[in-house]
């Protein structure tokens, strides 16, 4: 029995081997049978893209017989426009890199011929360039700097500062290094302002002159005259006007002071350029350089105001000083006010002006002023305090009437005082 039972089940195994490898050939018949399909769609699927393709190509051909030489003129024009435009961009990027960098300047061991890379600024300095001298001593030490403001009675007349000129005892040298002998005309040490002299033979060239009025705040300047170690050279130094209107106060002596007008510009200069020449962009001279006060800055004295000094030095009368014979203190010293008791006479809403606190006897003052007036004005010009006043005061002429505005017991008053010459002494 057992092995019947055992036959059977070897029987049945057998059935099911046969159905299992039935069903996997089956199987696998499917497999291959959907493989063969998909190769033939795909098959067909490229046949149809290529005869598309070709059909594509005759139809182009048909409409551009060109089409070869047409590709590689696109071709030509596409690879070299990349050089092109590089090229552009590089032409614009030099221009933009020299207009940024244009700005004419010239550092301190610099000579003529290396003013500038700007031939209009080159041409500038030209204007004044050979009208611009040094001044030394007998031993060849150089002072200073001035220029040649004219020619006249075969003379070419120099003008510079005070405390650049020794009096009779100067030498010029010129742009092309001559030296030239010198004559002293005048000067005043005050306004460190002189006049000098030279054989009109010897001038190379007159500067021109403009009034410093009509140049701005902010407006470009450049002088010459920088001098470095022991040797010399007209060089170059440009910047801007940073003040047009300064009143810078010049002391005499303890009881005597005056103010005068000064343009003033951001150059940083040395004392060597003492007496050279502030030109505005035109090359035209707008202010005599100053120094004696380069602690709060580089100054120059108004060419105009310069011009009006330099008729009475050539004239041999000296600048003559006017004198109205009064103390003063500011209206804003509250303690100077109260120091000398004029809080009590005074009595005003105004916040600037100058107090008459004293009156000298026998003065072009004495009974015209009183102690205790306000000058606010001076023949109409504002006056807001000591420094104000004595420049008004350095412009009024002598032997005129000079018309004083002051307010007296809360009221504007008009007094004409006429002023005499100062005694120096």
């Amino acid at each position: 029995m057992d092995k019947e039972k055992e036959k059977k089940v070897e029987e049945v195994k057998e059935k099911d081997n046969k159905k299992t490898e039935e069903v996997k050939g089956k199987s696998d018949i499917s497999e291959r049978k959907k493989v063969k399909a998909i190769k033939e769609e795909v098959k067909n699927e490229v046949k149809n893209k290529a005869k598309s393709n070709a059909k594509n190509k005759a139809k182009n051909k048909t409409n551009k017989p060109d089409s070869k030489n047409n590709k590689n003129d696109f071709n030509w024009f596409d690879g070299r426009l990349k050089y092109v435009l590089v090229f552009l961009l590089g032409v614009v990027f030099t221009i933009c890199l020299l207009s940024c960098t244009s700005r004419f300047f010239v550092n301190d061991d610099s000579n003529k011929n290396n003013v500038s890379s700007d031939r209009n600024l080159s041409k500038v300095v030209d204007k004044i360039y050979d009208s611009t001298v040094f001044i030394s001593d007998l031993s060849g030490n150089v002072k200073g700097m001035g220029f040649v403001y004219k020619k006249d009675n075969n003379k070419g007349y120099i003008v510079s500062n005070y405390s650049a000129v020794n009096e009779g005892l100067s030498k010029v040298i010129l742009s092309n290094d001559k030296e030239v002998d010198s004559e002293y005309i005048g000067g005043d040490k005050y306004l460190d302002i002189a006049i000098i002299s030279i054989d009109e033979n010897d001038v190379k060239k007159v500067a021109d002159i403009k009034d410093s009025l009509s140049t701005d705040i902010g407006d470009e300047v450049f002088t010459l005259g920088t001098f470095t170690g022991e040797n010399y050279s007209t060089d170059v130094k440009q910047g801007i006007l940073s003040g047009n209107d300064k009143l810078v106060k010049v002391s005499v002596n303890d009881s005597k002071n005056y103010a005068i007008r000064m343009l003033q510009t951001d150059i940083n200069l040395n004392s060597k350029n003492s007496g050279g020449p502030l030109c505005d962009k035109n090359g035209k001279v707008i202010g005599i350089i100053s120094l004696r006060n380069n602690d709060e800055g580089t100054y120059a004295m108004p060419i105009e105001d310069a011009l009006r000094y330099v008729e009475s030095l050539e004239n041999g009368e000296g600048i003559k000083k006017p004198y109205l014979g009064i103390g003063i203190i500011n209206l804003s010293n509250t303690e100077g006010m109260d120091y000398y008791g004029l809080n009590d006479k005074v009595n005003t809403e105004l916040h600037d002006g100058v107090v008459v606190e004293s009156i000298n006897d026998d003065s072009p003052a004495f009974g015209k002023l009183e102690i205790g007036d306000i000058i606010v004005k001076i023949n109409d010009n504002e006056v807001k305090d000591s420094t104000g006043l004595r420049y008004e005061l350095s412009r009024a002429d002598i032997g005129d009437k000079t018309v004083f505005t002051v307010e007296r017991d809360g009221k504007l008053k008009d007094i004409k005082i006429e002023l005499v010459e100062e005694n120096d002494n």
